[in-house]
This record gives structure tokens, C-alpha cells and sequence, in this order.
């Protein structure tokens, strides 16, 4: 079980520094959902989250869904839905392969993730325009650090219009 957390850990940290995004949407409108196009937002444990749009991007590549975002503190939220293909709601707890949600805070080497033992979550995608090439959700989770069952939960979260 180790190897497979240690497995996913890997694949976000090359899909997020090995990926950009090119977005060219210049509008600074808030959205319905709350959040700037292009960031992700969201409470966690409370204090509030945004992304800089410049370190926030979504890919899809073999059918795998990757969405990630770094405030302004170094603090990193990212998400991986397998077999990605259509909106829908996304289950994030446990080892179902549907999904999995990430929180490393950027004072820490050790990550939260969704699927350890004590996480749950769901992320909602309401919007995929594949011509357009945009993707928009809700969501929380609870995620748990492996080491010790330390908890954060990610709570009022959202992203609109980000560029795939």
C-alpha cells in the first residue's frame, strides 16, 4: 500500500512540473461558483486557498484528469481522476481508482492524500467543453497524512474556466 501511495505521489510531482498551460483568457470577472477563472479556490482547515493562476493547470493525458494549483504560499491542492472522459461527481475516498485529492503544504515534506485510511471526498465536474478546451468543478475532501493520521479538510472548493 505504501508503494502505491508512493506511486501516485510520483505521478502527480511529474505531471505538475512537467506540464504547463497556456491560458490565454485575460478576464479577472469572478465567476458563479466564486472562483477567478483560471484558479482554484477553497477553505482549508478553514483559512482560505487561491491559486496563482500562473501555477494552476488541468491536463488530461491517457484518459487520467490532472488538476493542480500553488497559492502564493507554496502550499499545493491537485487532484487525479482516472478514466476521465465526461462531467460528472468524482469519488475521491479510498482506493475505488476513480480518483484521488492531494494537499501539501509547502512548511511540510509529507502529503495529505484522499485515499489514505480516514479520507473521503468527491469533486464535481460541471463543465468539460473539450472544444474549447476548458474544465470547471466543486469540491471538498478530507485528506490524512500517512505518517501519523494528521487530517486537513479542504472544504468550499472551486475552479472555473481552467485552460486543459
Amino acid at each position: 500500500m505504501k508503494y502505491l501511495k508512493s506511486l501516485i505521489l510520483i505521478f502527480i510531482a511529474i505531471i505538475t512540473f512537467s506540464c504547463s498551460s497556456d491560458d490565454d483568457n485575460s478576464s479577472n470577472d469572478d465567476n458563479a461558483q466564486g472562483s477567478q477563472d483560471g484558479t482554484i479556490i477553497a477553505q482549508v482547515d478553514g483559512e482560505d486557498f487561491e491559486s496563482i493562476e500562473a501555477v494552476t493547470f488541468a491536463t488530461i493525458q491517457s484518459g487520467v484528469l490532472n488538476i493542480s494549483g500553488t497559492n502564493s504560499n507554496g502550499d499545493f491542492i491537485s487532484f487525479l481522476i482516472n478514466n476521465f472522459d465526461a462531467a460528472g461527481t468524482f469519488n475521491l475516498s479510498g482506493f475505488t481508482l476513480e480518483g484521488t485529492a492531494v494537499y501539501l503544504p509547502n512548511d511540510e515534506t509529507t502529503f495529505y492524500s484522499s485515499v489514505n485510511e480516514g479520507g473521503s471526498g468527491s469533486i464535481t465536474i460541471s463543465e468539460y467543453d473539450e472544444d474549447a478546451g476548458t474544465i470547471s468543478a466543486t469540491f471538498e475532501f478530507i485528506a490524512v497524512r500517512a505518517s501519523d493520521s494528521d487530517t486537513v479538510e479542504i472544504t468550499n472548493g472551486s475552479f472555473s474556466d481552467l485552460t486543459l
